[in-house]
């Protein structure tokens, strides 16, 4: 996300400040998503399957799916547009993540070792492995590894189509359709799974497709007409997500989680919808100076407020006894939500102070 923020000051020569501003709406946007997705989930395993918690955590959990598809399809539309040297990408986008993985990882084993809450072996193994939220920094780095090879994809539109549609089919649709399958039949959905892996088709797997995705929408121009159809289908998507949980609260197959998952086709549509509406409502050409200045600050912050965030969600719990069960669930998880949002910004900002942290770590 830092780097994503990078690429976007790097390309202010080529674009014009109205179409950065939409890139740092959905940035922010999508920072506090995550925050609500981890906030919601703090006690989603602890309360009883179809209690009133249970289905409030749910409702939050499932609005926000969109989170991370939509970073990833800012990456890529940020990355994608311009030939990025090889060394560039090694030398300082994947070496930053490191960095910041090192240092992160570090803080939050060493917090978990002073407070008790891990001993000294369990706390090396924290560290190696990084706290859970840390997960994105591996993928992002693989992406970024695929820079190079995508943009010989994408400077060509009919192979860019091309991409999308193997994207949409094996990616999104078919795997999905599976997943129908198995809420009726398991044999079926079994021998449907087998003929589907048997392709051992990968090229535009997993979250390839939605960098590749980010690039193509925010290249291409959609009609009015064809616009309302992707926020047809986005909402269809977004109900899809937020009623499987209740509809399927309990499956051998965890049903649930399968419609939750970032790859479905109903977050997917969730995802390219609200990346289509920010393209052309969020770009906001009538604000003023100080204003796009605050945004694009706030942007700058998000990647340092995606690192803390999930360190200040904890230590609101064990130090305040500040939680999602503290007070009405349809209250808390927002209100928890924005205080997190504030602390973790704030935390981010103070760091951006630091040039050498501001460098490296944020």
């Amino acid at each position: 996300m830092k780097e994503i923020a990078e690429e976007n000051s790097l390309e202010q020569v080529h674009e014009s400040a109205k179409r950065e501003t939409y890139f740092d709406c959905l940035r922010i946007m999508a920072t506090f998503a995550v925050m609500i997705i981890h906030i919601a989930s703090q006690y989603w395993y602890a309360v009883e399957v179809e209690t009133y918690e249970w289905k409030v955590f749910s409702f939050y959990d499932s609005i926000v799916r969109w989170a991370v598809p939509v970073f990833v399809m800012i990456s890529g539309a940020l990355f994608l547009r311009k030939d990025q040297k090889i060394e560039r990408i090694f030398k300082k986008n994947i070496l930053r993540i490191a960095t910041a993985f090192i240092f992160w990882s570090a803080v939050y084993a060493l917090i978990n070792l002073i407070t008790g809450r891990s001993g000294l072996k369990n706390a090396l193994r924290e560290f190696v492995e990084g706290p859970s939220h840390l997960w994105f920094l591996f993928m992002i780095v693989g992406l970024y590894i695929l820079v190079p090879l995508l943009r010989k994809i994408v400077v060509s539109m009919d192979m860019t189509k091309y991409f999308v549609l193997l994207a949409l089919v094996f990616t999104f649709i078919l795997p999905y359709m599976v997943t129908l399958i198995s809420l009726y039949s398991e044999k079926l959905a079994s021998i449907a799974g087998k003929v589907l892996n048997s392709v051992c088709f990968s090229f535009t797997l997993r979250y390839v497709s939605y960098f590749v995705f980010g690039y193509f929408f925010s290249q291409i121009n959609i009609e009015r007409k064809k616009r309302r159809l992707i926020y047809l289908l986005g909402a269809i998507g977004l109900i899809v997500t937020s009623f499987a949980q209740v509809i399927f609260p309990i499956s051998d197959k965890g049903a649930v989680n399968t419609f939750h998952e970032n790859m479905t086709l109903n977050v997917m549509l969730v995802s390219v919808a609200l990346f289509t509406f920010a393209k052309y409502n969020l770009n906001l050409p009538n604000i003023s100076q100080k204003s796009r200045k605050m945004i694009r600050k706030l942007s700058e912050y998000s990647f340092g407020a995606y690192l803390v965030h999930a360190m200040v969600i904890t230590q609101l719990n064990h130090m305040l006894g500040f939680n999602t069960l503290s007070f009405d669930q349809i209250i808390s998880v927002p209100v928890i939500g924005v205080v997190v949002f504030v602390i973790s910004f704030a935390i981010s900002g103070i760091l951006h102070q630091i040039p050498v942290l501001k460098k490296y770590i944020v």
